[in-house]
């Protein structure tokens, strides 16, 4: 065979146009879910800004002194990302971080390395199509899943990048190359401790995932995974051991509750199940069923997250806390991907003669069509900036303003909504609820500036009792208040001070928020209705 041959040029013409499509469609997906980011940022309305501040400022203090600790949320293990969940991409993060420190750039890189995950599902769906049209399929069908762009959206959490490594993991069990495994086996590993048990599921489904010597590469898989798996849990127990200080984990929580013979099963989430649950089949529907077995861990998965009550840190929406949803999301993007290369497969069967030939182009033609409305649609409803090149905020909350007047050694103390503007430093307060528990002897004596809303009339007092103290500036409606370096607190000492932040917040007096372009509309509120458990 020849480099003039028509079929191996032909297929060179069509992984140049895959290509050239997939670039083009993860370009748009990251300036997307960049912009959206941005607007949020800038009008400080993301999911919840107090904890977006809290891995900002870990990560901040890391990059610039090696060392992880943070003064702006009250409680924690101030390192407690690596005492209670022990991300791994923590510190790489960081070292990339470092190079241009700010909150922007933080949710860029999130948004950058979920938007890379289009790469492993490109070359699932290649090898799954076999034929490099398999490129596009599968690349596409990741890049259009609405939970992906959600899931990118998210307030900086190492559990969002399960998404894109465990893609890494689900395609290296189809590679014929033994190293492939060992390094998607621990690329897998590495975002939480949720996705050790996800690396095993996604060698159990090999034989979902390979045709070719099945049981010799399931075994293969399996054997390998597993050492990789125990190997890296031994390093992490003996290099970071668990603390007193450990954080909630609710999905490791509701596990216990299958284990557990005396617990009963509550499906809390059951009745989110169309409006929440099923956006992770989109946007083909349950053409994932094509390949039960990959899909199946992603089901067990679900089922887990549905039993995990209310308050544990576990929302229902895509607009809210929905980070835990992370390991699961690619089994069903995975299956999505199989199951319709398995469709277009069947469509080319030699029975269906010269209509075999078309039914591949059409279902691929209604696929495109199907899922550009449906994405339209929900982008429309989550109020996503939707552009081709990263769009600057035409809102942005007034603390701004306030912030780029504080000198680079200045301490600001902040009332918590204003907490991610002042994150990029290796030391800011919120005077609500961080300064008492990281400078419990100092008060206002901690910092050197305070931002707060002019009709907090308790916390502007307090700081304008500090010696020296002076209105700085003031962005309607907040004041930035200055006092003399080293001054003590007074209010602080004696004992009379208030913690009102009972405000009314920008930017909700000018309006619904579904107004403000980028910003998400609001969680539904937790139901207070009882769930019936389930009969075991």
């Amino acid at each position: 065979m020849t480099g003039t041959d028509p079929a191996p040029r032909s297929q060179r013409w069509v992984t140049a146009l895959a290509v050239a499509a997939l670039v083009l469609a993860a370009g748009c997906f990251f300036s997307t879910a960049l912009s959206t980011a941005w607007a949020r940022i800038a009008a400080l309305q993301t999911i919840e800004p107090y904890a977006f501040a809290v891995h900002e400022q870990l990560l901040y203090n890391f990059s610039q002194g090696g060392e992880f600790f943070q003064t702006i949320h009250t409680g924690y293990d101030d390192a407690w990302t690596w005492s209670g969940h022990r991300a791994a991409t923590l510190p790489l993060v960081g070292l990339l971080y470092g190079l241009w420190p700010g909150p922007v750039q933080l949710a860029g890189i999130l948004a950058a390395l979920v938007t890379l995950g289009v790469v492993p599902a490109a070359m699932l769906g290649r090898s799954a199509l076999k034929h490099p049209a398999g490129l596009a399929l599968g690349g596409l069908l990741y890049l259009a899943c609405p939970a992906v762009m959600a899931l990118a959206l998210q307030d900086y959490q190492d559990l969002v990048l399960a998404l894109p490594c465990l893609m890494v993991t689900l395609w290296a069990m189809r590679a014929r190359r033994f190293w492939w495994v060992i390094l998607g086996a621990l690329v897998g590993c590495l975002p939480r401790e949720e996705c050790v048990p996800a690396v095993l599921a996604a060698a159990v489904i090999t034989m979902d995932l390979t045709w070719d010597r099945p049981w010799r590469r399931w075994l293969r898989n399996l054997g390998t995974s597993a050492a990789v798996v125990l190997v890296y849990s031994l390093a992490l127990a003996l290099l970071f051991p668990l603390s007193s200080g450990e954080h909630d984990m609710p999905l490791a929580a509701s596990l216990g509750s299958f284990v557990d013979p005396e617990q009963q099963i509550r499906l809390f989430g059951l009745q989110f199940f169309n409006s929440f649950y099923a956006l992770m089949w989109a946007p083909v529907g349950l053409v994932g069923l094509l390949a039960p077995l990959a899909v199946l861990p992603g089901l067990g998965l679900m089922l887990m997250h549905m039993t995990v009550p209310w308050g544990h840190g576990v929302d229902r929406s895509w607009s809210g806390h929905a980070h835990h949803l992370a390991p699961v999301l690619p089994f069903f993007v995975a299956a999505s991907i199989l199951g319709a290369a398995r469709l277009l497969r069947w469509c080319r069967h030699p029975r269906l003669g010269r209509a075999g030939s078309l039914l591949p182009w059409i279902a691929v033609a209604a696929l495109l069509a199907y899922g550009a409305w449906w994405d339209l649609t929900w982008s429309r409803a989550y109020n996503l900036v939707l552009s081709p090149l990263p769009a600057r905020p035409a809102l942005w909350h007034p603390a701004w303003a306030l912030v780029e007047q504080l000198p680079q050694d200045a301490v600001p103390v902040v009332p918590l909504e204003v907490s991610l503007a002042v994150s990029a430093r290796d030391r800011s307060y919120t005077f609500g609820e961080s300064l008492a528990d990281k400078a419990p002897e100092l008060g206002l004596a901690a910092g050197s500036h305070l931002i707060v809303h002019a009709d907090n009339s308790p916390v502007r007092r307090w700081g304008m009792a500090m010696p020296g103290a002076a209105v700085v500036a003031s962005s309607e409606p907040f004041l930035l208040i200055g006092w003399d370096q080293g001054a003590e607190d007074p209010t602080w000492a004696a004992g009379g001070v208030s913690h009102s932040e009972r405000i009314p917040s920008w930017p909700y007096k000018l309006g619904a928020v579904g107004g403000v372009p980028g910003l998400a509309p609001p969680a539904p509120p937790t139901p207070e209705l009882p769930v019936k458990p389930v009969e075991r």
